[in-house]
């Protein structure tokens, strides 16, 4: 860090999460404001939502206090590839894989706005959110279910500032994946065939690339930056163009 700087934030366009790098911290560390849960590990309700007075779950107070939620960079990235080769037939295939590393899904925070994502279909309905509430006090708290009634409606989803802080709806989610990269297959056509013809050889082929992903990411591609190679800033997805799936046929003849 420069002398006399203690942290520095990167694209705080967007006030639902930031990138801040900060003495002690690492880069690509995402900062948010998570849900309150129960942190008491000899409560039967350890790990649950706390959920507030007006029936909906709390978010940590002042938002000047950043909490670190996540880090933008994989925890290890690898492939697995092969050829195999048989008698003028050739198969060769690559799997990539990453494991950790948090995205934030920029087009989420507009589904929730707007009410065209899925997560909004539950609109005009009375809910009881899975949680507990707080019957003692701050310094001594006693949970119990929450069985507070709240209406969903528009005016939730495009407004409710806390509801969409919580990183759980707003677009940040883990963005491992296992990919199938790439397969190939060909034929070398038999030196036989070709005895009494003006070719010395040729081969037929057909590549797929990005056939197949699997990943808990929910959105197009949580490996499309919406930022370019040069850019400072990772993990911001979802305004680019998602990785299309390609196949090709080949025909190579040599004279």
């Amino acid at each position: 860090m420069p002398p006399g700087v203690n942290e520095i934030q990167f694209n705080p366009e967007s006030p639902w999460v930031k990138q801040i790098i900060k003495t002690g911290g690492r880069p690509g560390d995402w900062y948010g404001w998570p849900y309150t849960r129960v942190t008491d590990q000899n409560s039967e309700y350890n790990g649950q939502l706390v959920i507030g007075a007006d029936g909906y779950p709390i978010i940590p107070q002042p938002l000047s206090n950043n909490y670190l939620i996540g880090n933008a960079y994989p925890d290890w990235t690898g492939g697995l590839g092969s050829t195999l080769a048989y008698k003028g037939i050739t198969f060769s295939f690559m799997f990539n894989f990453r494991r950790g590393g948090d995205v934030f899904d920029i087009p989420k925070t507009q589904r929730f706005s707007t009410g065209i994502g899925a997560e909004t279909q539950i609109r005009d309905t009375q809910v009881i959110f899975k949680g507990v509430k707080n019957i003692g006090t701050p310094e001594a708290p006693i949970y119990a279910p929450n069985d507070k009634q709240v209406v969903i409606d528009q005016l939730f989803y495009a407004n409710s500032f806390p509801y969409k802080l919580a990183p759980e709806n707003n677009g940040f989610q883990d963005a491992s994946w296992i990919r199938l990269q790439n397969v190939s297959l060909s034929y070398e056509l038999p030196k036989s065939w070709l005895n009494k013809s003006f070719i010395k050889s040729a081969s037929i082929s057909a590549t797929a690339n990005n056939l197949w992903l699997s990943t808990p990411f929910i959105g197009f591609d949580p490996e499309a930056s919406a930022y370019g190679a040069g850019s400072n800033s990772v993990g911001y997805v979802g305004t680019g163009v998602p990785t299309t799936r390609s196949i090709f046929l080949g025909l190579n003849v040599n004279f």
